[in-house]
């Protein structure tokens, strides 16, 4: 039994709520395993917003049967088995602020290194060694991507099980040469057929689209969890926290009069502060919302001869990074643009687009 949370917005706000006749108080998302700090927020509205956040995580955590004195982290002792360890490590994993598809790719292999563990002699976490990787690593060698793959995500899970004075045993392991994937940007012919499909057949996805190429945003994080308080008054910038967005920085962009005319032919600017741009409410999309959407339509786009089995939906990202490059002529542009770490990134996804950017003023962004 609980009751409502109710926020309480003190100079030290929280959120308050009495589960099983016990008073609990919230003050961020650190006990039900998401980051979430409002009174780290300097701006009062961000401050709002991340407390209808925690509110309303919370709520959706008591409905589905969470309760503070279950939720402990236990931390395995250190003569465990590896199976065991491997196992309190994804579970403490689940509990961090991860993309949900990254968290799948990860209980794959979680599950894969499980079943070749049951193959062998108990085997403690103090005793895994380079070899038992090695060894495990050798059933994916068909493919250089599949074993790095593996090999990425088992290094994230036994980080978690070694402590400072321990070696993480897949550090040791070699490592294998992927060759970059073809990243097929569109044509200019190809881009307005592509809208202009998109526009009659699928409105968010036309919306994520035309952000994708006017502002630079990746689909799945940053663009499908964008709120109205991320957009300014006139809905001329988008600003990011670090936890809004891949790069874990604060970024801001400007919005170019495509995007804006189509955010005020949909009224964001009147939603709630709170309100997710796509759904006028505080939910957001799952995470494949857009994929799945992108993968639908283009079946039909590819029947049509608009565009081939290269394209993706990240093909509107590209075309964007393609045309901001060839317009300013200077990577850091591009950088700042994509918002990528270093320019040693931008350079490479330049290169994989088969090219050889701080965007600040409307006539750096790509035309349309």
């Amino acid at each position: 039994m609980y009751t409502e949370p109710e926020i309480i917005a003190a100079k030290r706000a929280y959120i308050k709520c009495y589960i099983d006749g016990v008073r609990e108080r919230f003050y961020n998302g650190k006990r039900i395993g998401i980051q979430c700090n409002p009174n780290k927020c300097k701006a009062p509205e961000a401050k709002a917003r991340e407390l209808e956040r925690l509110k309303y995580q919370l709520k959706k955590k008591l409905d589905a049967g969470w309760r503070p004195i279950l939720s402990a982290i236990i931390t395995p002792p250190k003569a465990v088995s590896a199976t065991r360890a491997i196992k309190e490590a994804f579970n403490a994993m689940s509990k961090e602020q991860i993309s949900a598809h990254y968290l799948r790719q990860v209980e794959s292999t979680k599950a894969e290194f499980i079943a070749w563990l049951a193959k062998k002699q108990k085997i403690l976490i103090t005793d895994l060694q380079k070899t038992h990787i090695k060894e495990f690593l050798s059933q994916f060698t068909y493919s250089n991507h599949a074993y790095m793959n593996r090999r990425r995500y088992i290094s994230a899970l036994l980080s978690r099980c070694v402590d400072e004075k321990t070696d993480n045993p897949t550090l040791k392991t070699d490592t294998r040469n992927c060759p970059p994937k073809l990243n097929k940007p569109f044509t200019s012919e190809q881009m307005k057929m592509v809208l202009s499909e998109l526009k009659n057949h699928h409105s968010n996805l036309y919306l994520c689209a035309l952000i994708m190429y006017g502002c630079g945003l990746r689909p799945h994080i940053e663009i499908r969890q964008l709120t109205r308080s991320n957009l300014s008054e006139k809905m001329e910038i988008i600003s990011l926290s670090g936890r809004e967005n891949k790069g874990r920085k604060i970024r801001s962009v400007i919005v170019p009069l495509y995007v804006r005319e189509l955010l005020l032919e949909r009224e964001v600017d009147k939603f709630p502060h709170y309100a997710n741009i796509f759904t006028g409410s505080i939910d957001n999309f799952q995470y494949y919302y857009f994929l799945t959407a992108w993968k639908r339509i283009k079946d039909e786009l590819i029947e049509q001869e608009i565009i081939t089995e290269d394209h993706t939906l990240y093909s509107f990202r590209h075309t964007a990074a393609i045309n901001v490059y060839r317009k300013t002529k200077d990577p850091y542009k591009v950088q700042r643009f994509l918002g990528h770490g270093s320019l040693t990134v931008t350079l490479t996804y330049l290169r994989n687009l088969g090219m050889m950017v701080n965007v600040e003023a409307d006539e750096d962004l790509p035309d349309l």
